[in-house]
């Protein structure tokens, strides 16, 4: 399979990446309801590194889902042999 696609072949794991960090970040504010009080910074702060280091830890297996979802939808045509 080729790995290397057109300009914007891509655009579909960055959707899925965003939906993924957004996902984690409201479980972690919702947990961190229940742990701290709602006023404490400190949820603000995690919650921020959280923005940050999800995104680029999530980076290639977004990229993994979207090829496999792609190849799902439309897989390749096998080639005669003949």
């Amino acid at each position: 399979m080729v790995f290397l696609r057109e300009q914007g072949y891509f655009v579909g794991s960055i959707y899925i990446n965003v939906i993924f960090t957004e996902a984690v970040i409201v479980i972690a504010f919702v947990v961190c309801l229940f742990i701290l009080p709602a006023g404490d910074e400190r949820i603000y702060y995690f919650l921020l590194a959280l923005a940050f280091t999800v995104p680029l830890a999530f980076y290639r297996y977004a990229r993994s889902l979207w090829l496999s979802f792609d190849y799902l939808i439309d897989p390749p045509e096998k080639q005669n042999r003949d």
